[in-house]
Parts: structure tokens; sequence; C-alpha cells
């Protein structure tokens, strides 16, 4: 068994799509297939049911999540041991999510590598879906997400803000509004975030404050994160909130909302996090506040 099956296990599990999880992992379909086909052989097992309603997991498949992020951790504290020889002494694993041209992480990140050049920062594209159970299981060892995070989920610090517009196939009658009223966003949701994301993250982004239906009344997803939600969308012509910053295509826009709403931007570590990344969350908030 190959870490780089492993990688692609995880890949897939988080898409359930090859020709996705083929392209986050820069690699063609046929190899991604043949990568899970060999891991099957050598487990045993069957990681993935390939029917007409497309890829699932199977019980083994699901099982083996955790294992196989845990390795992967692993794997990167015993590289980080040998970067004592090469000049790395620490690797930091930060999770990020998309933020548009975000200039604040890249000051960040700028900063503290001149401070920290002895510390290899590697950045991973995280799916909300995934954010916190890879922070529970060290698989990243801080997040730098659009929130909002509770206490619940680990040490929060915020460093921005984004506004939150409204989102909806193109051929929506409110597609041609100049700007949709959050009260009227709030009373048609019908799709939540994500499963897994924290209660903090699903009251904001269900505008329970704005009159919202109840959480528990939404349809939310476990798995396939907010690409399923954005099928969905696409499928059933439903609205959502959407950070403006987070580039959509195909047949969907977003509009502003009035009145305006505003997300954080928070960086997010365990409530016990390591030295490094404690150090990381000191130097942001020391550029956050000196501005």
């Amino acid at each position: 068994m190959q870490l780089y099956q492993l990688r692609a296990f995880l890949a897939l599990a988080q898409d359930l799509n090859f020709r996705r999880a083929a392209a986050r992992l820069c690699e063609s379909q046929p190899a991604l297939t043949a990568q899970i086909r060999d891991l099957e052989r050598h487990l045993g097992i069957t990681l993935f049911d390939r029917g007409r309603s497309g890829t699932q997991l199977t019980e083994d498949g699901a099982a083996l999540i955790p294992l196989a992020r845990a390795a992967l951790q692993a794997t990167a504290q015993i590289e980080a041991a040998a970067h004592h020889g090469i000049g790395y002494h620490h690797i930091l694993n930060i999770g990020v999510m998309p933020l548009g041209a975000d200039q604040q992480r890249y000051r960040v990140l700028s900063a503290f590598h001149e401070v920290h050049p002895d510390v290899d920062l590697r950045l991973t594209m995280v799916d909300y879906a995934d954010a916190l159970p890879w922070l529970r299981d060290q698989v990243i060892d801080l997040l730098w997400a659009i929130g909002p995070f509770g206490d619940e989920d680990g040490v929060v610090l915020t460093v921005g803000a984004v506004p939150v517009v409204a989102l909806m196939p193109v051929h929506h009658p409110r597609a041609l509004c100049q700007k949709v009223e959050a009260g009227w966003l709030a009373t048609h949701l019908r799709i939540a975030p994500p499963v897994g994301m924290g209660r903090a993250f699903a009251h904001f982004w269900t505008l329970q404050d704005a009159g919202a239906p109840p959480l528990e009344t939404l349809e939310r997803f476990s798995r396939g994160g907010v690409r399923m939600l954005l099928c969905e969308l696409q499928r059933s012509g439903a609205v959502a909130p959407w950070p403006a910053v987070v580039p959509v295509s195909g047949p969907l826009l977003t509009q502003p909302l009035a009145p305006l709403i505003m997300a954080p931007v928070q960086i997010l570590t365990p409530h016990r996090p390591r030295g490094i990344a404690c150090e990381f969350v000191q130097m942001a908030a020391d550029l956050t506040f000196a501005i």
C-alpha cells in the first residue's frame, strides 16, 4: 500500500466523483481509477460502490477515512523530523478555503516566512464538509476560512470580513433584481450548509436571525460538501446565502443583499494547538490589529 493511494482514496471520498477527484490531484481519471482499484485489491475490500446513481462510499470505505487521515498525518510528522537535516525544523499544515485575492493571508504568510524561514508552510485546499474533522484529526494544524466558528469548534481569531450575497440560478425570478432582501432570502431557504460545520456556522449561514425556517427542517449534506449544495441549487432552483469573494460558475449567479450582511474571516486552531501554530496565530493577530 502506497501513500499516494491513500491520498487518492481521500480525494475520491470527498468528491465522490472520479473526474473531480482526479483534477484535484492533478492526475488523469484512468490513473486515479487504477490507484483505487489497486488499493481495494491490496486491502481485500470494496471502498466504493459504482452505480448508475454515482459513486458512493461503502461501510468499509467510510471506516477507512479516519485511518487514512491518521496515516498521512503520521507521515507528515516523520517528514517534519527528517527536515531537521535539510533546513526545515517544522511543518505547519494550513487548511484554506477559497477567498479570492486574499491580501491579508498573503501578508501574514510572507511575514511569518520571513521570521521563521525554517518552517515549511503547507497550504491545503479544504472543503467545508471536511474542515472541522480535519482539524480535529490533526490533518491540518489550523484553518483559515470564512466563518463564523464557535468556541466549541476551537480557538477563534477573526482577521477580516466579507459580504454575503444571494446565490441563485440564472433563471430565478429574483435574478433580475438589483438587490435581494435578506428577510426574503431567509424565508425562502431550503438548503443548509454541509453537516459538521458547527452550530455557529450553521446558525449564521441559514440566516436564523433573519427569520429563516428552523435548521432541522432544512436539507443538509453529509457528503459532497459545497459541490453537492451547488448541484442541488442548480437542480431545484433554490436560493442560498453565499460569500461574495467565492466565485461561482455555470447556471448560477449572485445578487447583493439588503441590508448588508458581513461574514467573518477567521483562523481556527484546536483547543490545544502546537506551539508553531500559536506563533502563526499571534503574528496574524499582530498584523490584523496593526492595520
